[in-house]
C-alpha cells in the first residue's frame, strides 16, 4: 500500500503544469462605461497608438489604455505575434503575404498590415510552407 502511494502522481502538481499550458482565450475591455468580452480569435490586429492600442475584432474596433508591450505581456497567446513596431496580428486571420505586407481579409476588404524587417524572421518562423521536392 505505502508503495502504491508513492509512484501516484501528485494531482495538485499536475494542475499546476497544466495552466502553464492554457492560454487565456478572452479578455475584458472598458467601452463606453462597460466591460466588453474580446475573444483572442476574434482579434484581427492590434495597432498601437502613443499611449493606447486599437484592437480590431469582429465586433468592430475596441480603444484601451495600455502601450503594445504591456498588451502582449497581458494577452499572452501563441496566435498573436508582433510583426511589426506598431502592429500584433493574429496569426489565423493572415489570408497572404509578401515581403512588405500581410493581409487580411475582414468581410470583403482586404487589409495592409506592415511586415517590419525586425519582427519578420520571428515571425515567419510561426508560418508553414508548402515547397517543391
Amino acid at each position: 500500500m505505502t508503495l502504491l502511494k508513492s509512484i501516484q502522481p501528485d494531482a495538485s502538481a499536475f494542475l499546476q503544469l497544466e495552466k502553464q499550458f492554457i492560454y487565456k482565450n478572452f479578455f475584458f475591455v472598458k467601452k463606453n462605461n462597460r466591460n466588453v468580452r474580446v475573444n483572442v480569435n476574434d482579434i484581427y490586429w492590434v495597432k498601437a497608438d502613443g499611449s493606447s492600442v486599437e484592437i480590431t475584432y469582429t465586433d468592430g474596433v475596441v480603444i484601451t489604455y495600455a502601450n503594445l508591450r504591456s498588451f502582449k505581456n497581458q494577452i499572452q497567446h501563441p496566435n498573436l505575434v508582433r510583426v511589426q513596431r506598431s502592429y500584433i496580428v493574429n496569426l489565423l486571420k493572415i489570408s497572404s503575404y509578401d515581403d512588405q505586407f500581410l493581409y487580411i481579409k475582414v468581410k470583403d476588404e482586404e487589409f495592409k498590415i506592415p511586415f517590419g524587417r525586425t519582427y519578420r524572421k520571428d515571425a515567419l518562423k510561426h508560418f508553414s510552407q508548402l515547397k517543391a521536392d
